[in-house]
């Protein structure tokens, strides 16, 4: 349900909201039930209050949206993944940008546009993409410029992403 236009306004205003010191989010993708965000952090502790200020900001955003004064919207504790490697980035960033085409392509057996991207994500501001061009990150944005040598150039060694990949398909 995250998807709806309501909530996902919600979602969009607090990642335009997000940056802070030493916490910034690069990427993400929002799902009917769970968000993919792909985030650079300076240390652990900037990491845990940036995670905990989306977190509340999203909880009294999406409570405000339904009417409510109180009520839990994230169930569950964020999951960490430490990207340590180029090869690692690249099929991170594939999986994110692309998850909606996963769904779409099990969950109701058919396909996207071929330069089809996800309005649900960050997608349309990404630079790797192999071919289509992204729109120009601004402080408007909902993401911030990748800033760490990895998200930013590394991961290329490993080719640029294709638009229409979709996530877990070999071939």
């Amino acid at each position: 349900m995250l998807r709806k236009r309501k909530r996902y306004q919600v979602l969009h205003a607090v990642f335009c909201q997000t940056a802070r010191r030493g916490f910034r989010i690069c990427h993400y993708s929002v799902q009917d039930d769970h968000i993919h965000l792909i985030v650079e952090a300076s240390n652990r502790a900037a990491m845990t209050a940036g995670m905990r200020s989306v977190n509340i900001r999203i909880g009294k955003g999406m409570n405000r949206k339904l009417n409510r004064e109180s009520g839990t919207v994230i169930a569950e504790r964020y999951h960490e993944e430490h990207l340590g490697s180029p090869r690692q980035v690249r099929n991170t960033l594939a999986y994110v940008l692309n998850n909606v085409r996963k769904h779409v392509m099990t969950e109701m057996g058919t396909t996207c546009e071929w330069d089809w991207v996800d309005p649900c994500s960050s997608a349309q501001y990404f630079d790797g993409w192999k071919n289509k061009d992204p729109v120009p990150i601004t402080a408007e944005s909902p993401v911030d410029a990748p800033r760490t040598h990895l998200l930013k150039k590394l991961w290329r060694r490993y080719r640029l992403i294709e638009v229409d990949s979709i996530p877990g398909r070999v071939g």
